[in-house]
């Protein structure tokens, strides 16, 4: 007898347009301009920071640790004087920065990863790629989490989490719901 092909359902569809609308919103958190903001500063003004502007700035931190270690400081020393920089303009460690642009990244990846993998799973039908979008989802959920988390802990005193960051959460968060979701929701 031949063997009947699966139909694609409507879930299938709702799933996969949470997962895009998902992705789209964490793409649109690392574009804006606002990954972090101040509370009124100068002449009632508020300073925004872009996701671009963390990543020179841990570019230029790298560069100056490596100039350090090139006139002969030690790396625990260099990185110290990193840390001391970044808490002398009242932001976190170089260790959340970087923690910060990983993770930012890492959701994202892992979200595209989320949306081929579903794809794939409602049009080819092979049912490992149910558990690879089970832990493509946790992956992003705890990728969203992580990157809100470590993003309030950078922004010290003076800044506070941006809408950008907040997008990227929301996204991560929400992908990851939806992914895990998905596996409880399709039977192949």
């Amino acid at each position: 007898m031949a063997k009947a092909k699966k139909k694609i359902g409507v879930i299938d569809f709702v799933v996969l347009g949470v997962l895009v609308v998902c992705l789209v919103l964490a793409i649109v958190g690392l574009s804006v301009d606002n990954w972090t903001t101040s509370e009124e500063g100068f002449m009632g003004e508020t300073i925004d920071a872009s996701f671009a502007d963390y990543l020179d700035i841990n570019k230029d931190m790298q560069e100056s640790i490596d100039e350090l270690k090139d006139m002969g400081a030690d790396t625990d020393d260099a990185i110290e004087y990193a840390d001391e920089m970044l808490e002398g303009m009242g932001l976190g460690t170089l260790t959340e920065l970087r923690l910060m642009v990983a993770f930012a990244l890492i959701t994202i990846i892992v979200l595209a990863l989320l949306v081929v993998a579903y794809l794939l799973k409602m049009f080819l039908g092979l049912g490992f790629l149910r558990f690879v979008t089970l832990i493509l989802g946790a992956v992003a959920l705890i990728g969203g989490v992580v990157a809100i988390a470590v993003t309030a802990a950078f922004c010290g005193e003076f800044l506070l989490v941006g809408a950008g960051a907040a997008l990227l959460a929301v996204g991560g968060m929400l992908g990851g719901i939806a992914g895990g979701a998905s596996f409880f929701l399709s039977k192949k």
